[in-house]
């Protein structure tokens, strides 16, 4: 079985043999490989650089490059918390090896993701997924603060004074109900707004008969955007009930000093991207079709464990054919382990490297080797815990019928 550098490596070779680049193409074929090889936090940026510029949107590097920032300093201000920058890179060459290893889900990738001015076939793929697996934590700094503020507002009200003496007896009091100070959006509409995008007056005509579904859809703002998706992708609910309850679960996180990142990293990524297109004069179509799928899955990759497959929605699970890129990234975001940081305080540590990754059309495989620093009990437990996770919220007999995640001496 090759090691997981290896294989991946070979999948990114291939990919290439799969479509003809788009221009400059090869710079984000040379930015991966350097990357498997150094796996260092310069390599990294290499991808994000490379890939923002092959489509054009080099700005959008500042929005990522501002996350890897923040996580290296709010490090010694946390008790825990691990990396997302590097992480989303791994994510994204993960679902490559999964997109080049694996016939039907390649298959259903280049079906579902058509649209009339799609990229051909699997470079709508590697566009689309780049979106998605690239920016698909960039609003976790948020989320860190929030945690960071209502941690130290619940030492405020509960002090820990217990001393161990024989007269002096405390019981501590414990951390209840919600915090007394939180972080609040003091402009809704500003975080969310998002600029109506029409064709050029002398491209109507043709732009709404590839797309007449368009003629009516007016969207001015990210959560609703997210929400006339969903209606469209996984079914079930309207977009106006799947709106009431991406903005529900948003505002309700906060009352209770959480946000969860997902639904920042879905809105924040709207926002920049549909600015972009609002400046750029680009084909609007790129906007609600690609843009706003990879924001939808963005979205989902927290929020379809705990509120959509929870009472009382309860949808089915999610089947690849539905939601091809929220799919993958569920997929993928949880089982890359390796190599990831860890930071404590003052310290890192990686707690898994990788030893070994087979994937082909019926088999996934990933070997973990753990680091001296991982508590025994923990690597026992994980190698279920991540595929209960997987199998509990998506259809993944759908691509692969044996999934095996093993720990590696």
């Amino acid at each position: 079985m090759a090691t997981t550098t290896d294989f991946l490596s070979g999948c990114c070779d291939s990919l290439y043999q799969l479509f003809q680049p788009f221009e400059g193409g090869n710079s984000l074929k040379v930015a991966l490989q350097s990357f498997l090889t150094s796996h260092t936090l310069e390599a990294a940026q290499a991808i994000y650089a490379a890939f923002l510029n092959i489509y054009r949107m080099p700005g959008l590097e500042a929005l990522l490059r501002s996350m890897g920032e923040y996580e290296e300093k709010a490090a010694k201000l946390l008790t825990r918390h691990r990396d997302h920058y590097i992480h989303s890179v791994d994510t994204y060459i993960l679902g490559i090896a999964v997109y080049v290893s694996n016939r039907l889900f390649r298959e259903t990738v280049d079906r579902c993701l058509n649209y009339p001015d799609a990229y051909p076939f699997s470079e709508e793929f590697v566009y689309r997924w780049g979106l998605t697996a690239l920016f698909h934590d960039m609003g976790y700094p948020l989320e860190l603060c929030m945690g960071l503020i209502s941690s130290y507002s619940f030492q405020i009200i509960a002090p820990n004074l217990y001393v161990e003496d024989d007269v002096v007896k405390y019981n501590p009091v414990g951390k209840t109900g919600k915090p007394p100070i939180t972080l609040n959006v003091l402009d809704y509409e500003a975080l969310t707004r998002l600029s109506i995008l029409n064709p050029k007056s002398k491209l109507e005509d043709d732009y709404y008969r590839k797309y007449p579904e368009l003629k009516n859809v007016v969207i001015e703002n990210a959560f609703k955007a997210i929400a006339w998706n969903l209606s469209r992708r996984l079914g079930n609910m309207t977009k106006d009930k799947y709106f009431q309850v991406i903005k529900k679960g948003f505002m309700a996180g906060l009352d209770s000093g959480y946000v969860d990142h997902a639904i920042i990293s879905s809105a924040v990524f709207l926002r920049w991207i549909n600015q972009f297109y609002l400046v750029s004069g680009w084909n609007p179509a790129y906007f609600y079709y690609p843009a706003i799928d990879a924001a939808s899955a963005i979205y989902l990759h927290n929020t379809l464990g705990y509120l959509y497959t929870q009472p009382p929605i309860m949808l089915p699970r999610l089947s690849v054919q539905q939601h091809p890129v929220a799919f993958l990234l569920f997929f993928c975001d949880h089982l890359q382990e390796w190599g990831r940081k860890t930071y404590l305080g003052e310290n890192t540590n990686i707690d898994y490297l990788s030893s070994c990754l087979e994937i082909d059309d019926q088999r996934f495989h990933l070997g973990l080797k753990p680091q001296p620093n991982v508590n025994e009990s923990e690597v026992q437990k994980l190698p279920a815990k991540i595929e209960q996770e997987i199998r509990n919220v998506i259809r993944i007999e759908d691509v692969f019928s044996i999934l095996s995640v093993t720990i590696e001496p």
